[in-house]
């Protein structure tokens, strides 16, 4: 009943939107809720956003659900049909869809040949023996020579499962793991039973991509090549733990490590939260170029901030996912690059706290150096942005945001504060008994001769840039106070220390 209720909710919420598209602003801040996120939440559609799908494209879209990934599917290429019975559901794929010309919304399998199969968390519900089979081959057969069918699903042994999160079907920990004992509504497969299952319905080519957090709202997706080629970027792109929405109880284990110590290891390739199989009859297949090594994006912002990044083997490229347009304090920028071998920042200061001092002063000496070339963009110049090299070296990535307030006092400040606030969240060495992440906060501006009434002002200099991050344009009194407000309830947050986490021997 709740499912259905949200789901009315949501397609009371598309049909009176006067934006419906894919990155659409008052749809994806409309949900509030996990359910509503389903249908509303503009990352649903990175997982096609991933793939280089030509414009003159024919597409069947399988199991449709709602439709934000045939909304997608409308604006990019020239043929969709989408296939949902459920009459509800094909409604708001409709309303979704209206003034888009090449889609359909079918009730039934349509006869016919596409270039490219979609189907997304379908095979998991297949429980009976053979619908998988069936539903495979059936999915082969509607694919035109040179086709590609792009199946989304979750792992069985996603590294969200081994770190005992919930199971999103039964709510039962560790339940997949185990091989669903009790039964329930769905039975996840591992990678290589899947490839098999792929295999015995007639298709010769299978690449593997892994998706995380999920392929639901997928932030990144990539190949397997990543996790030796750039094994460092394969730990950070994930931004682990995945979320447990719905769930309250704490996890027994650390996503994030165990998702790091299986990529030292060499043992990730099967531990992707959830995959996004390419399979061809014969051939790779076009929509994931060699040499490719992952696609992420950032949605979770206004859609005029939002954008989307290709890692290759020897550079990161990024760009908006929308053309620039506007005036205002804000924006974002195209950015390239090179990837550099070696943690950041913070990443160092929180393994070497007695370095503080004098990776810091370097920083703050980069921002100054750079202040003239960067202009606005000297805003994202921040301690976690910078890789330090093997020879000491430090490289500056990410500098995608611009703002206008940004000068090298300003920066200094910024990045004092973010970095207080990360390091205080790894549970950092160098705090002392009983500090908060404000006395993190003075510790490090002190450190540079800052005294500490710096941390309010920049709160409050960071409070507007979220506001206007998040709302696109002109914030209100009223959201640039409520994240203030949130910052400052952070800034009083006690930072665990390592020799009182739970599981520590003291």
């Amino acid at each position: 009943m709740g499912s259905r209720l949200t789901t009315a909710l949501a397609g009371a919420i598309v049909a009176r939107a006067g934006d419906r598209s894919a990155l659409s602003d008052e749809l994806h801040f409309a949900a509030r809720e996990p359910g509503e996120r389903r249908h509303l939440d503009r990352g649903r559609a990175n997982l096609l956003r991933a793939l280089d799908l030509p414009a003159g494209t024919r597409v069947l879209h399988l199991g449709a659900d709602s439709g934000s990934l045939t909304r997608y599917l409308a604006e990019t290429v020239s043929e969709v049909d989408a296939v949902q019975p459920d009459a509800e559901l094909a409604k708001i794929i409709v309303d979704r869809t209206a003034g888009l010309s090449g889609v359909r919304v079918l009730e039934g399998l349509p006869e016919g040949r596409y270039d490219v199969v979609v189907a997304a968390e379908m095979l998991e519900t297949l429980v009976a023996p053979g619908e998988r089979a069936a539903f495979l081959r059936t999915a082969r057969e509607r694919l035109a020579p040179g086709g590609t069918l792009c199946l989304a699903v979750e792992n069985q042994f996603g590294v969200r499962n081994l770190a005992g999160a919930p199971d999103r079907h039964t709510g039962r920990r560790w339940d997949a793991i185990e091989g669903h004992p009790f039964g329930g509504p769905a039975r996840l497969l591992a990678r290589r039973p899947l490839e098999r299952l792929l295999r015995e319905a007639g298709f010769d080519t299978v690449r593997v991509l892994g998706c995380f957090p999920d392929f639901r709202c997928a932030r990144v997706v990539f190949d397997r090549e990543l996790l030796e080629a750039q094994p460092r970027l394969a730990i950070e792109l994930p931004r682990l733990p995945s979320a447990d929405e719905g769930f309250d109880a704490p996890r027994p284990v650390d996503e994030a490590k165990v998702w790091a110590q299986l990529v030292e290891a060499g043992q990730a390739e099967d531990a992707a939260n959830a995959f996004l199989v390419l399979a061809t009859v014969s051939g790779d297949s076009p929509l994931w170029p060699d040499g490719r090594l992952a696609k992420y994006f950032n949605t979770d912002r206004a859609a005029r901030w939002c954008t989307g990044a290709e890692v290759t083997r020897h550079e990161v490229r990024r760009e908006p996912l929308l053309e620039p347009g506007g005036d205002g304090p804000v924006s974002v920028q195209a950015w390239t690059d090179p990837i550099h071998d070696g943690p950041t920042m913070v990443g160092v200061l929180a393994e070497q706290p007695w370095a503080a001092t004098e990776l810091l002063s370097a920083w703050r000496e980069l921002v100054h150096e750079h202040a003239g070339e960067l202009g606005p963009a000297l805003w994202d110049l921040l301690p976690h942005n910078i890789i330090v090299t093997e020879d000491g070296e430090l490289r500056p990535i990410d500098l995608e945001w611009r703002f206008t307030e940004a000068d090298p006092g300003t920066v200094v400040a910024r990045g004092l504060l973010l970095t207080a606030e990360r390091l205080a969240g790894l549970a950092w060495p160098g705090a002392g008994p009983s500090s908060t992440v404000r006395d993190v906060a003075a510790w490090l501006g002190a450190l540079l001769g800052v005294t500490p009434d710096y941390v309010d002002e920049a709160v409050g200099r960071e409070a507007r840039f979220q506001a206007i991050g998040v709302h696109g344009g002109t914030p209100t009194e009223e959201a640039v106070g409520t994240i203030r407000a949130a910052w400052h309830e952070r800034l009083a947050e006690a930072v665990a220390v390592r020799d009182e986490l739970p599981g520590v021997e003291r």
